[in-house]
């Protein structure tokens, strides 16, 4: 039995109450409250649990748990060393620092390198498909010369001849014809071409 043990069963016997009674104060089962008083820090589930259970048992006789732990400093149960040595919290901090560092150093780079992509992009499509108006215009220019009528045409319309008549609605026909027939070409070929 520890000198702890003696001193806690002592006070618990001067207020004339049983084990079954310090363990309905104090939830504690009766079995810890007896490894307690006997010293048997082993059959506690811990060095953490032995100490806060002497600190309940304490304040449930009246007794200051600080003033305890330092009059029987060397019977408490010391909590073991963990054999594995972690890094401290201020090394893991300094680790994932500079682990975001190293991830905001290249973010920079990213961006850039993502930005010059998008404008070569954009350079590079307006170069492979030009807008239709600047090809519609040359298209149009075509479309008027083949639909307009020439100065000899124009001579043999004032002559009034019948057969020049004739000649020229055909013509004109013709040409309306091949113009539609070659608009349609053109449609097809751009269409093609994206």
């Amino acid at each position: 039995m520890t000198e702890l043990g003696q001193f806690l069963q002592s006070k618990r016997e001067e207020f004339g109450w049983d084990l079954e009674e310090v363990q309905k104060r104090t939830k504690i089962q009766k079995r810890y409250l007896l490894a307690i008083e006997s010293g048997d820090y082993g059959d506690l589930p811990g060095a953490f649990y032995a100490r806060a259970f002497i600190k309940s048992y304490s304040e449930a006789l009246g007794l200051e748990p600080d003033e305890v732990f330092q009059q029987f400093e060397s019977d408490l149960p010391k909590p073991k060393q963990e054999a594995v040595d972690l890094p401290s919290r201020v090394e893991q901090q300094k680790t994932r620092t500079k682990e975001r560092k190293k991830k905001s150093n290249y973010m920079p780079a990213i961006f850039i390198g993502l930005f010059l992509i998008a404008i070569v992009a954009g350079i590079w499509a307006i170069m492979a498909f030009p807008s239709g108006t600047d090809e519609a215009a040359p298209e149009e220019e075509e479309s008027m010369n083949i639909v307009g009528t020439t100065p000899d045409e124009e001579e043999d319309d004032e002559v009034g001849d019948d057969e020049g008549e004739e000649d020229t609605s055909s013509t004109e026909g013709t040409t309306e014809d091949d113009d539609e027939a070659q608009n349609e070409d053109e449609d097809e070929h751009q269409r093609t071409r994206r």
